[in-house]
């Protein structure tokens, strides 16, 4: 694409496939607290975790404040009564080392770093994404990481970007593509602050905000045909 120079793109359900990562990771964090697990858990565990990452982007919820509530509130949903906090130790523990690449991430990033500078830009812990990233064997295509917990600011927040600006080298927002699949805080985040965006929207879903992405893909292979 003519002007640009660097892209940033998201990780989980970007690159890695989190919701995947999340029913191994889950199921161990049941066990644990001696539950049993199933799909209706799962699926539970999603819709509760989304809606707790739309209070983050909001600014209504820390990171933080999340890890001391997300299984409490998903306990207090199924009607379960356990031990929120162990099963948020042990998901996270899990969930470390676990790296479900999406279809088509690790040829992606080795495309688009041979033609840009290309960083990660992730709403997560630093050194889980790392680590994640690594076992994926698409750390080493980064020229850079911007994490929200080094940063200290989430997506979609002006002060997120202002820091990657400042770490950037020169490069523009207008010589800047966001890659994500967050209407809320990948694609807010880049309309915001002047970047082109592209939203990746695997599961096919409606887009009812008034954010608007410049290109939308389902498979992340079509992000060739644009970049």
């Amino acid at each position: 694409m003519e002007n640009i120079k660097a892209v940033l793109i998201d990780i989980d359900n970007t690159l890695l496939d989190f919701n995947k990562g999340a029913e191994i990771t889950v199921e161990i964090a049941f066990n644990k607290c001696g539950l049993p697990f199933n799909e209706h858990y799962y699926n539970t565990f999603i819709e509760q975790n989304d809606l707790l990452w739309q209070k983050i982007e909001r600014g209504e919820l820390t990171r933080e404040g999340l890890h001391k509530i997300r299984f409490n509130t998903i306990f207090n949903v199924l009607g379960i009564t356990a031990d929120g906090q162990l099963a948020e130790t042990e998901f996270r523990k899990a969930l470390f080392n676990v790296a479900v690449a999406v279809d088509g991430a690790k040829e992606l990033v080795q495309y688009l770093s041979k033609k840009y500078k290309l960083y990660c830009a992730s709403n997560a812990i630093y050194n889980q994404q790392i680590n994640r990233l690594t076992l994926s064997k698409m750390h080493d295509y980064f020229s850079g990481f911007f994490i929200s917990e080094k940063i200290g600011h989430q997506k979609p927040s002006k002060e997120f970007f202002d820091y990657c600006f400042n770490n950037l080298d020169g490069v523009k927002p207008s010589e800047t593509i966001m890659i994500g699949d967050s209407l809320t805080a990948d694609i807010l985040g880049a309309n915001n602050y002047g970047l082109k965006s592209i939203w990746f929207n695997a599961f096919n879903k409606q887009n009812t905000t008034s954010v608007k992405p410049d290109y939308t893909v389902n498979e992340l292979l079509q992000i060739k045909n644009i970049l």
